[in-house]
């Protein structure tokens, strides 16, 4: 985590900081809308593999430009954080959500940043605070509350399904730490 933070920024002008802000909260926040858009019409597969075939098309042109700086040691690596980054999750969200309204699901998603904290602390290294893990237990204690508890507020209550968005959530948290940490000299 710490090497993504010293990494050099382009220069971007405030409207252009704003506006790539506005864009990625567009396409972030309506993800979870349209996946249960998509399994109105679709099965909870069926709408991964659509989710992977979209990725792959759109990163496709900038895949066969780029693969030639990719060295040969680096493919393992990069095969675990495209299955752990991408595509697992692909799949649990959509089977989470046959049963999760989408709200819920996004607000669950945002355990991603903890785990990832959590897992570069336990296995990649990461430096050690007491303000990080007292995040790491705040944002725990709240996953856990909407898991198990929400029911009776009058809040669809994740139930069991919610340990799929969390996993989803792990595998993320997995893959970035492994950008983090073993990928630092690639290229976005």
């Amino acid at each position: 985590m710490q090497t993504l933070l010293k990494t050099p920024r382009a220069k971007v002008s405030p409207w252009q900081a704003w506006g790539i802000l506005a864009l990625l909260s567009l396409i972030w926040g309506t993800s979870y809308v349209l996946i249960k858009w998509g399994l109105v019409y679709f099965s909870a597969e069926q709408v991964g593999g659509i989710r992977l075939g979209v990725s792959a098309l759109a990163f496709l042109p900038i895949i066969v430009r780029e693969w030639r700086k990719v060295e040969r040691k680096q493919l393992p690596t990069l095969f675990i954080v495209g299955l752990l980054g991408t595509g697992i999750p692909s799949f649990l969200f959509p089977a989470a959500q046959e049963h999760v309204n989408s709200s819920l699901a996004g607000i669950l998603n945002s355990m991603t940043p903890l785990f990832t904290l959590l897992l570069g602390l336990l296995f990649f290294g990461s430096t050690f605070s007491w303000a990080k893990t007292g995040g790491i237990l705040l944002g725990l204690a709240g996953a856990l509350f909407l898991i198990v508890c929400c029911d009776g507020m009058g809040v669809q209550s994740p139930g069991s399904y919610g340990v799929l968005i969390l996993g989803a959530c792990i595998c993320y948290a997995i893959s970035s730490n492994l950008v983090g940490f073993c990928l630092q000299g690639l290229s976005a």
